[in-house]
């Protein structure tokens, strides 16, 4: 009789030593984490989904979605001020790095709008405010589109694609990480000091090169790519929504083009262009990135 060997666990990692030394990375960051928070997991039926929630336990309950590779650490300079009055919940996103448990990953958007709705069911709330950036954009305007009865405000900022094609340049670098294996540590870093446009904290880069390079190509988030949303889709939004673009946003095709359809098509939307910040906005422009997110999400009231 052949001996039973149980399957091991899907994984966004090539290697278990680049698994440990991702995670090792991510605790660094984690341990400069500026409130008092909490990291557990959250169990969906595509696994454990590992969330790092702050704030006050009754406050009302704020979702944050990280971009592709940065995991919920890229909220760092945001938190603070967020959870000061709100239970805010950074999320990594089960099929991409992070400290997720996953068993199988969604294979389709209509798979990871499941995830969400696992996710929130979770966390005990009915329904959230959802925030959102890069690839979270994306996925927060596909779930605010698919699961409308669980957003009741939504901001997402610098979203992948979804209002515009992914540029040239992006393309390109992305292939470089593709087409070079062994994704040497300065071509990670000099990739992604191009998503910023101020200085990246050392800790939070170390994390994110050693996730790039010891990622597994293609990565589990290509079966659920982010897609220019279609102009009924963005006219069926429902949720007050906010859209904030850097400046010198390069990942999309027409950035500012983009912002012009998002006013034009999604019903009373707000849409502001920060000066100066570059693609992951909210961390060259934290205080003034969260202090839009608060005024357009209103006085707290308790959930």
């Amino acid at each position: 009789m052949v001996p039973y060997t149980p399957m091991k666990p899907p994984s966004v990692h090539r290697s278990d030593r680049w698994r440990q030394r991702y995670l090792d990375a991510y605790d660094t960051v984690l341990r400069a984490w500026p409130v008092t928070h909490e990291s557990r997991h959250i169990a969906t039926r595509f696994g454990l989904t590992h969330v790092i929630s702050s704030g006050p336990a009754d406050g009302p309950p704020l979702v944050l979605l990280p971009g592709a590779g940065v995991t919920a650490t890229m909220w760092r300079p945001n938190v603070a001020a967020l959870s000061a009055d709100r239970r805010v919940h950074a999320v990594d996103t089960l099929w991409d790095l992070g400290k997720g448990e996953p068993e199988v990953f969604p294979t389709s958007h209509a798979g990871a709008v499941e995830w969400f709705r696992d996710l929130l069911d979770g966390l005990g709330h009915p329904q959230v405010d959802l925030v959102g950036l890069s690839y979270g954009g994306f996925l927060a305007a596909r779930f605010a589109i698919d699961a409308p009865d669980r957003i009741r405000r939504l901001v997402i900022m610098s979203p992948a694609a979804t209002l515009s094609d992914l540029s040239g340049k992006f393309v390109l670098n992305a292939l470089a990480l593709i087409v070079v294996p062994t994704r040497p540590e300065f071509i990670c870093k000099a990739i992604t000091r191009r998503t910023a446009a101020s200085p990246i904290p050392d800790d939070l880069l170390e994390q994110w090169v050693i996730g790039t390079r010891g990622m597994r190509i293609p990565a589990p988030m290509h079966k659920i790519p982010p897609l220019v949303l279609t102009d009924d889709e963005l006219r069926s939004l429902r949720a007050p929504a906010l859209l904030i673009m850097g400046e010198k946003e390069w990942t999309c095709r027409d950035p500012m083009g983009g912002v012009e359809r998002f006013r034009r098509l999604v019903p009373g939307a707000e849409a502001e262009v920060v000066e100066g910040a570059g693609h992951i906005v909210s961390m060259d422009r934290p205080e003034l990135v969260s202090t839009r997110i608060l005024a357009h999400l209103g006085t707290p009231r308790s959930s």
